[in-house]
């Protein structure tokens, strides 16, 4: 049975890595996806890729005026997103904190936790009107412990998106609206492998119980059940994806 037929789902940063593999699986499942990317090019790319369904976007998220043109479009379009997936975020280049510039700080926070806000922002009214929703926020690892590999700003900005998760589940359950986060471990893909040299994946791979770096296809998997109406009773929770280096 296809657990989201119907459904409007937006996922941001969809262009590539796991915001596509979250949009393909969402389209598989029966849903309209939305699929805003900052480089509209590459957000084009994505839609012609996952084919009938997805739709293209150009998107800042770390833009008020942006991100509320944007959510004004998918209401005119399609009534309103039933489902969010904040999953575009940023980070600088390794900087020890002392010589952290107010620029790297400021790109970090907004396209991490600014940006998650102002796209929950935008997206549960509609969701209110219909008094159903359901949103997924990409914390990490870094948000539970700390991120030696990407920084202070990181962390902090990581740990501030679990804040907003357990706030807005508080403030809109009653209004139908769903709010969890997930937390993955180091994940394989691009961004990885520009980040790490061999001898930093094999010590990391060695503090893995499962060990293997999370996919983003067990990401999806479970971004498919938290929207979804198998998980109707839960919110403001965080489901940890990183192989069992951290347990709490």
């Amino acid at each position: 049975m296809d657990t989201c037929s119907g459904k409007v789902a937006v996922v941001t940063g969809a262009g590539r890595g796991i915001g596509f593999v979250i949009a393909s699986y969402l389209l598989a499942e029966g849903a309209t996806v939305y699929v805003p990317d900052l480089d509209g090019e590459r957000s084009t790319q994505a839609a012609n890729q996952l084919g009938e369904g997805a739709r293209p976007a150009t998107l800042d998220v770390r833009s008020a005026q942006d991100v509320k043109a944007f959510f004004a479009r998918v209401d005119e379009e399609a009534g309103g997103a039933d489902l969010l997936v904040n999953c575009a975020g940023g980070y600088a280049p390794l900087v020890p904190t002392l010589n952290i510039t107010e620029d790297e700080y400021d790109m970090v926070m907004d396209s991490n936790l600014k940006g998650t806000f102002l796209c929950c922002q935008a997206a549960i009214p509609s969701m209110l009107r219909k008094h159903a929703g359901a949103i997924l926020n990409f914390s990490s690892l870094a948000g539970r412990q700390t991120s030696p590999a990407l920084g202070s700003p990181y962390t902090s900005a990581k740990a501030g998106v679990l804040g907003l998760t357990r706030h807005f589940a508080k403030e809109f359950g009653a209004g139908g609206v769903r709010v969890n986060a997930v937390a993955p471990g180091t994940t394989e893909g691009e961004r990885v492998a520009g980040l790490l040299t061999p001898e930093d994946r094999e010590r990391q791979l060695a503090g893995i119980p499962l060990g293997r770096f999370t996919t983003a296809e067990d990401l999806a998997d479970v971004a498919v059940f938290l929207l979804s109406d198998r998980a109707r009773y839960i919110t403001g929770a965080t489901i940890d994806v990183n192989g069992g280096v951290l347990t709490i």
